[in-house]
């Protein structure tokens, strides 16, 4: 049975930026698809096919973001928050699960550009919904976190992990608050991915 908190009225929506992506990645795009035509080029393919694989590339790359941004979504109803993103199950946070919010529209995560960061926090700190990520505007997360109605605390200022780390770690992400951590399971999954590639290969003769 469909829950009515998942099937109410819509109070208020929010929605990952396209505008905001765009202002980022398109300055980017066209250096690196110029790269990847060169590097194909300096492996032996002609330049035509260079040309067609590197905007083959870019075409994919469009089209995991379009079926992202439209399948993201945090949505508001009477009964509670309601998180879909197409990589998960809809995720539904009841009001009375709900401590507190942080919002840092000046988030800078590892070495990356500054971004907006917006988690839902539970009494036990953790976070129940978090968002992140130059693909969201910091002023529509600004309206969103108000509109939940949630004391929201907002740090005006650029911070980073450091910082959220000494007094709000649970709105950080996984690898930013055990980085040490992340990386060894990043690097183990991509030796074991290695050493299956490995195995496979020498099964089939190559």
């Amino acid at each position: 049975m469909t829950s009515p908190a998942t099937t109410g009225p819509v109070l208020a929506e929010l929605r990952p930026s396209g505008r905001s992506y765009g202002a980022y990645v398109l300055p980017l795009a066209p250096l690196a698809a110029v790269l990847l035509v060169v590097r194909l080029a300096a492996d032996g393919l002609s330049l035509g096919v260079s040309i067609a694989i590197a905007v083959a590339v870019v075409v994919v790359a469009l089209l995991v973001a379009l079926l992202y941004f439209r399948g993201t979504s945090l949505l508001l109803r009477p009964g509670a928050l309601v998180y879909r993103s197409p990589l998960a199950r809809d995720r539904v946070v009841a009001p009375a699960q709900v401590a507190g919010a942080v919002l840092a529209p000046r988030y800078r995560m590892l070495n990356g550009p500054e971004s907006v960061l917006f988690a839902l926090l539970g009494h036990d700190g953790r976070a129940l919904v978090r968002i992140q990520g130059v693909h969201w505007d910091a002023g529509q997360v600004a309206w969103f976190a108000h509109a939940t109605g949630v004391r929201v605390t907002e740090v005006p200022q650029s911070v980073d992990r450091r910082d959220l780390r000494t007094w709000c770690p649970g709105a950080l992400p996984i690898a930013e608050r055990r980085p040490v951590a992340s990386f060894c399971a990043v690097l183990g999954g991509t030796l074991l991915l290695v050493a299956v590639l490995v195995v496979v290969l020498v099964a089939a003769g190559v």
